[in-house]
Parts: structure tokens; C-alpha cells; sequence
């Protein structure tokens, strides 16, 4: 599925409400497991995180980082 500006504005709308995302000063941000080189990483972390003007959080390692549930 391509993505286009149109199908972007419309998620971050979408998640911005569902998610109850406010003042980005009230939110802490978003962390997402995936790095901003997958598509899941770049729009659900670092673009929507731009868009609704909270801090995205990011793995310093996440090549050699562990996903598991300590980390939540």
C-alpha cells in the first residue's frame, strides 16, 4: 500500500484522537520498538511524534537491544 501525505494526515488524526493526545507539553511522547528505517518506526514514531509535537523516544542500540518486556 503506498503511502501519500492524504493517507499520513489522516492516521496521525486518527491516532492523535484515539490516543487522547493533547498539548504536546501535557503528553510525554511515543516510543516505538521499530527503527525509523521501517515504515512502522519512521511514521508511527518519528513522524507522528513531529505532528503532534511530542518527544518520540528511540533504542540508543537497536541492533543489539533485546525487544522484551522489560523494557516497557
Amino acid at each position: 500500500m503506498p503511502l501519500t501525505h492524504r493517507g499520513l494526515a489522516w492516521l496521525f488524526e486518527a491516532k492523535s484522537r484515539a490516543e487522547e493526545y493533547g498539548d504536546g507539553a501535557e503528553h510525554g511522547g511515543a516510543m516505538c520498538f521499530m527503527p525509523c528505517y521501517h515504515v512502522m518506526g519512521f511514521c508511527n514514531n518519528f513522524l507522528f511524534n513531529l505532528y503532534a509535537g511530542v518527544r518520540a523516544f528511540v533504542l540508543a542500540r537497536p541492533a543489539t537491544t533485546t525487544v522484551q518486556p522489560a523494557l516497557l
